[in-house]
């Protein structure tokens, strides 16, 4: 029996001893290359050596976005007129793509393509609608398709949009008639300077879902120069619009030029690349 424990014993410092010599390395120090002599020698234990290293994909994000209220207001306003700011919902929805500099990097580019809308609300110097002066309004809006590119840092946002126009309208909200709609012809391809924040409310492994706070300013104006129909600056001195070609030769023509904010939603799917 005491030979019989004395082999096991035997035997299991074989095995200790085999698995130790696999799990070291012999590190070697050479003090001067050229002699080519060994000055130190050492064992070190290594461990983990089969293990692989793995980093995450780069990550996409597309979804879509909706504007859920905005406000706009003129920046300008032609003799006798008085810009209001206008208030609406659903002002703008589209789509929404974001781009890591680099995995895992809060420095993004984003670019948003969609249905955008801006306006105003003017108070007339003639009468309008029965009432006189400043009392009566109509409102103004300018529909159009978008492209806008961002830088975003860290949740900053600041870009630049390219407003191709759709459509123009402007009425009386107090009257029963039909909106007057805007000759698409006159108004430009617009620009203007977006300034903003993206928050994230909610994030899981499928995307992010974030609110959204924008600002703009539409400086290259509406309209084509010259026609917006309700941006000259002085008037005859009796209260109406000049109607001869003479007359327009002395006016200063303004243009629409607005600013506003819109907050709103975005929802966006993580892509791993």
């Amino acid at each position: 029996m005491r030979g019989i424990l004395l082999g096991l014993q035997m035997l299991a410092m074989v095995v200790v001893y085999g698995n130790a010599q696999e799990t070291m390395k012999a590190v070697t120090d050479t003090a001067d290359a050229n002699q080519g002599e060994a000055v130190q020698s050492s064992s070190i234990p290594v461990e983990n050596e089969g293990i692989t290293t793995y980093s995450e994909p780069y990550t996409l994000f597309v979804g879509a976005q909706v504007g859920a209220v905005s406000g706009a207001v003129a920046t300008e306003a032609a003799e006798r007129r008085k810009a209001n700011p206008n208030f609406w919902f659903l002002p703008t929805y589209g789509a929404v793509i974001t781009a890591p500099i680099s995995n895992g990097s809060r420095i993004r580019g984003r670019l948003d393509a969609g249905v955008w809308t801006t306006g105003t609300r003017n108070r007339p110097y003639e009468f309008y609608g029965g009432q006189t002066n400043y009392e009566g309004y109509f409102i103004e809006r300018y529909t159009y398709f978008t492209v806008a590119p961002y830088v975003n840092l860290s949740g900053i946002l600041v870009g630049v949009g390219f407003d191709f126009p759709l459509k123009g309208e402007m009425w009386n909200p107090n009257l029963d008639v039909d909106p007057h709609v805007v000759d698409r012809s006159t108004m430009k391809i617009a620009m203007d300077f977006r300034l903003g924040g993206s928050i994230t409310a909610w994030e899981t492994d499928l995307g992010i879902l974030n609110v959204e706070l924008l600002a703009y300013y539409m400086f290259s104006g509406v309209y084509e120069d010259g026609k917006y129909p309700y941006g000259i600056g002085a008037t005859d001195g009796r209260g109406t619009v000049p109607t001869n070609q003479v007359e327009l030769k002395n006016q200063t023509f303004k243009n629409m030029i607005p600013a506003g904010a819109q907050l709103g939603i975005s929802y966006q799917f993580k892509l791993g690349l």
